[in-house]
């Protein structure tokens, strides 16, 4: 991170509350801080959120600088830039700039492809404008893991019940042509 407040959020957040076994809980906020003040009564709700649609994770990147405001994990792409560093060219980072390039497109969706903060496991990212009137404030973007996909895409391996049959099945292709999704026949075998 460049600015002090985003260095003090990554070591406050990241780097030494790092904790595998906590699963995002960030602990107490520190006291007098505004933006652990609005993090500890919006986290709570945000979490459940995530855990409650099968998503990875939850942004709020700010408009104008690009910079990762808020994340349900905390992980190491929290409170840096998307615009520059070590995460600016990935799917978030782009989904995010398709967003602010153009804001009346809505909802965008990425690829699917391994991201570096989530120990480099297969992620896709959908992200959407926030708006105050006309401006463009924000970005809001949720991180979907490759697993999650999989169980939409296999309707929990109830095809019968769905109307698939004996034998059909949906599956997520990709614009090179290559399966983003797992198959029926090799779930079934």
């Amino acid at each position: 991170p460049e600015t002090t407040a985003a260095r003090y959020l990554q070591r406050r957040y990241v780097i030494v509350d790092a904790d595998p076994s906590a699963d995002g809980d960030v602990g107490e906020p520190a006291a007098g801080d505004t933006w652990s003040t609005v993090h500890a009564e919006a986290d709570p709700r945000l979490t459940d959120l995530v855990e409650a649609s099968g998503l990875e994770d939850l942004y709020l990147i700010d408009a104008d600088t690009g910079l990762v405001v808020y994340s349900v994990e905390k992980l190491p792409d929290f409170a840096t830039s998307l615009d520059v560093g070590p995460y600016s060219g990935s799917l978030l980072a782009q989904a995010f700039r398709r967003v602010r390039d153009d804001p009346e497109a809505g909802v965008v969706s990425s690829d699917i492809a391994p991201y570096l903060p989530a120990s480099g496991q297969p992620q896709g990212f959908v992200a959407a404008p926030v708006l105050d009137g006309d401006r463009l404030t924000s970005v809001i973007a949720a991180r979907i893991s490759l697993d999650e996909i999989d169980r939409i895409m296999i309707v929990g391996g109830d095809w019968e019940d769905v109307g698939f049959g004996a034998t059909g099945e949906t599956f997520l292709v990709g614009a090179d042509g290559r399966m983003r999704s797992i198959s029926r026949a090799f779930v079934e075998d």
